[in-house]
């Protein structure tokens, strides 16, 4: 399922069908129809695409999932004390420029349907966009590239402009939700933040936080004199008053 809002670019179905039929033959599984899932054989699972324009030229994308035996595919939530009979994950990550954006988007659904087709542990790991998936051993996947960036601490970075804090969400607000949000950035050589990810926090202050932490700015990092991709993390706390 795609929610795309204010314009934001999404993944042609026939794409995103690719990318699933991809990864479930590298994993061992099958899709099958709902007729003949068994309930203790076959896991149900669910993914959730959401992209976001912010401004001129801001993206946002958040994923969420869900998966379960075919059994248990009307439960909300896990109940506390027991054996996680669900499993979820999300991954919440920005990018500046609509054309680059659209390679993020790839990259993180690709990612996503890979931790829940191959790598994650049972019953976490299978996934459809709105089927059922038969299951057999996973295969590891390959590691995937690090890419350019070099990795530096916050302390060896320079800030150059640090932007006003942004509104507190308004769901947060409401459901008096706080806490501390990690972002990953990756920075280009001029100083500009041109992807930003969120590694922990509560969900509801994720968004805001990635949207706030791309209009950083910094004094480009430096390797041998010579500046760099950069890539760090940056601690947001927000608390309620």
């Amino acid at each position: 399922m795609q929610k795309p809002l204010d314009g934001a670019a999404t993944l042609p179905l026939e794409q995103l069908q690719a990318e699933i039929q991809a990864l479930l033959d590298r994993s061992g599984l099958r899709q099958v129809e709902a007729s003949e899932a068994a309930p203790r054989d076959t896991f149900h699972v669910k993914l959730e695409i959401q992209t976001v324009r912010v401004g001129a030229d801001l993206y946002l994308c958040q994923t969420s999932e869900r998966c379960s035996l075919w059994a248990d595919r009307e439960l909300a939530a896990n109940e506390p004390g027991k054996p996680q009979r669900i499993g979820f994950l999300g991954h919440v990550v920005g990018q500046k420029g609509e054309g680059q954006f659209q390679e993020l988007l790839r990259a993180t659904v690709r990612r996503t349907l890979a931790e829940l087709l191959v790598s994650t542990p049972r019953p976490s790991a299978p996934k459809t966009a709105q089927g059922s998936v038969a299951a057999s051993t996973p295969k590891t996947p390959p590691a995937a590239p690090t890419g350019k960036a070099v990795d530096f601490d916050f302390s060896q970075i320079r800030v150059k402009y640090q932007p006003p804090a942004p509104p507190y969400p308004t769901s947060a607000k409401m459901h008096r939700v706080q806490g501390t949000v990690v972002i990953e950035l990756v920075v280009d050589p001029e100083g500009l933040v041109s992807r930003a990810e969120a590694l922990e926090g509560p969900g509801p202050l994720l968004l805001t936080a990635i949207g706030y932490a791309l209009d950083w700015k910094f004094q480009p990092a430096l390797l041998n004199g010579m500046p760099q991709y950069a890539r760090f993390k940056l601690t947001m706390p927000f608390r309620l008053r």
